[in-house]
């Protein structure tokens, strides 16, 4: 362990910019620096700083305690160290200017409102979440939506209707049934806009973990409004009953060799290997050293941070297969203690060679007893075949995946409790649900493209753990067999609002879903010895799938059905064994034999109940 960094990180200051009673206090850490200055800049434009010498407090800790309110001033840090100066942002500045070059000191007694502050949060247990991922820009970016706002964070609290009467936009999400909001990136980043032909990114090449982007304020050039403009939309969202998660970028920076951190800790924040160069588990060119004591602190501070200020409830970890075991068990351990409810779950993979060694590094398994959810890739193969090529899963007819289709009904092996488990067949990432299957299935017709998408959707929704899909999914969308879009603009990226009323039946589908498995509660209530007493498999026949869920504290029996072929399979179930049946992908479904047994309708799936 880097025991300077130790010593750093245990330090009771608080690192930033920090307005109190009329003064402003400005602290952060400079390894081995000869002289640290805080250079305040009264606009975004000034070019003369005013120059304030800085004291260290302890070891590597320099401060400066001034008798003024400096709230929105900018600032930036100069270093020197061995004769020479360096300028960098403050790496805890919690405001940025439009182009992220200077820093921002934030007086939130001027932002703060009582509205915000003590509006009450929705009570939803993180076991109890269904995810539904959005980007910021995607949500209101289409010509087919009307809406004020359009491309920005109050965009996302906008509602509209298509021309045939259907709801698009934040009413949409209400309508849906989903519980928690995930959204893609909203803290500073590198943009590289170019607003004249709809190019942008998404988000995931990070700039700051504690201010938010700009970008998607109506007036970028006030770093207090998208404050006021984001405050605005989750409090919105949770006064209607919806939760907020943030998509975090804790696995590489966009600059590294100049990059603040660099500067004010060399060596420090990035893997590095024998020959000093940086290791890049993430497929972007560095990697954080996570493992770090100071590292660890700034990532424990930032989410903290979120929480408090923006009152969000949770966190998805993006290529968290780069983050050490321990510091995300520091992570739950003191979130959960802030909120107990607080929602957390990332990728458990990296994006290249890694230094991290592997019994260090969050991967499926590591999560067990431990509070947080990873994503399931082998269920998510299964279901609906490999990302991007024409592999088949389940879903199209593939049965050979039958054994981890079930084991990922019941859960899944890899997790203690359903909760750990994020299921999911569409994603930002890769080719999108409706691709994937046109590009696996060649030429179908529509009607066979909605069977299969409803039935990928049923398994979603009518398996152990926790459920996410990506913003359109639920109505068909289609991004042209972009598989890597994160900056393809926005007639790829965008929400073409259209399709809700062109695959109206799709969303009702999916709607009806959601609504059951919460109704039902099984799913997110039993335990992985409950599911193991109270889930039964029919032996069917063809690749075919049934099972049993019985819910004892409701006294009533599920029974529910799978057929993934493209012709009927006749079972030995006996429809007169139950009372009633809750949904059926295929509408002609209920067909028996002569012995009263039921028929399952090609690429179709059904529910029926019994009570005692």
């Amino acid at each position: 362990m880097n025991e300077t960094t130790r010593k750093i990180s245990l330090t009771k200051e608080a690192f930033g910019a920090k307005v109190e009673e009329g003064r402003t206090t400005f602290t952060i850490f400079a390894i081995e620096a000869q002289e640290v200055r805080v250079l305040l800049y009264p606009s975004a434009l000034e070019i003369r700083p005013r120059s304030v010498m800085m004291h260290p407090v302890e070891d590597h800790v320099w401060q400066v305690r001034l008798d003024e309110n400096l709230g929105g001033v900018y600032y930036r840090y100069q270093i020197t160290r061995k004769g020479k100066k360096f300028s960098v942002t403050d790496p805890y500045g919690e405001a940025v200017s439009e182009h992220d070059d200077r820093s921002v000191v934030v007086d939130y007694d001027a932002i703060d409102t009582a509205d915000f502050l003590n509006h009450e949060k929705p009570s939803i247990p993180y076991e109890s979440a269904i995810i539904y991922e959005m980007h910021v820009r995607d949500f209101t970016s289409s010509e087919t939506i009307e809406v004020a706002n359009k491309n920005t964070y109050r965009g996302l609290m906008a509602s509209s209707k298509l021309p045939t009467g259907e709801i698009i936009g934040f009413d949409h999400l209400l309508e849906l049934g989903v519980t928690h909001i995930h959204l893609m990136p909203v803290l500073s980043f590198e943009e590289n806009i170019q607003e004249y032909s709809g190019i942008y990114n998404w988000g995931y090449n990070p700039l700051s973990y504690f201010a938010l982007e700009g970008t998607y304020s109506s007036n970028p050039g006030d770093p207090y409004e998208r404050i006021r403009e984001f405050r605005e939309v989750v409090a919105y969202y949770h006064q209607r009953g919806l939760k907020i998660v943030l998509d975090v970028v804790y696995n590489h920076t966009f600059y590294a060799k100049f990059s603040e951190l660099e500067v004010l800790a060399p060596g420090v924040f990035y893997r590095l290997d024998a020959a000093g160069n940086y290791a890049n588990g993430s497929g972007c060119g560095n990697e954080l050293n996570t493992e770090d004591p100071l590292v660890r602190r700034l990532i424990l501070d930032s989410l903290k941070f979120l929480m408090r200020r923006y009152r969000v409830d949770g966190f998805r970890f993006d290529l968290l297969g780069l983050m050490d075991t321990e510091t995300m068990d520091r992570i739950v351990t003191e979130l959960r203690a802030m909120d107990p409810e607080v929602l957390l779950y990332g990728e458990p993979w990296v994006g290249g060679d890694s230094l991290l060694p592997y019994d260090k590094r969050v991967a499926k398994g590591t999560q067990r007893h431990k509070g947080y959810a990873l994503f399931n890739d082998e269920f998510r193969n299964a279901i609906k075949g490999d990302n991007d090529g024409d592999h088949r899963g389940y879903i199209q007819g593939d049965t050979t995946y039958f054994e981890i289709i079930k084991s990922g009904i019941g859960g899944s092996d890899f997790t203690a409790h359903p909760s750990e488990t994020i299921n999911y067949i569409c994603a930002h990432d890769n080719l999108i649900l409706r691709d994937k299957i046109v590009k696996s299935m060649g030429e179908l017709p529509e009607e066979e493209i909605l069977k299969i998408t409803k039935l990928g959707f049923f398994i979603l929704m009518m398996s152990f753990g926790i459920p996410f899909f990506h913003e359109g999914c639920e109505f068909g969308r289609t991004k042209h067999m972009d598989y890597n879009s994160y900056r393809s603009g926005d007639y790829v990226n965008g929400i073409h609002w259209n399709l809700k009323a062109e695959n109206a039946e799709l969303f009702e589908y999916v709607r009806e879903v959601i609504a059951l498995r919460k109704a039902m509660g099984i799913f997110t209530t039993y335990t992985k010895e409950e599911i193991a007493q109270h889930l039964f498999y029919y032996h069917l026949k063809e690749g075919a799938l049934g099972y049993e869920i019985y819910d004892y504290r409701r006294k009533k029996s599920y029974a529910f059905f799978l057929n993934p072929r493209d012709y009927p399979v006749e079972t030995l179930f006996r429809v007169a064994g139950f009372s009633r049946r809750l949904l059926c992908s295929d509408e002609t479904q209920e067909q028996t034999n002569t012995k009263d047994c039921l028929i399952l309708q090609p690429r179709s799936a059904c529910i029926y109940e019994k009570e005692e």
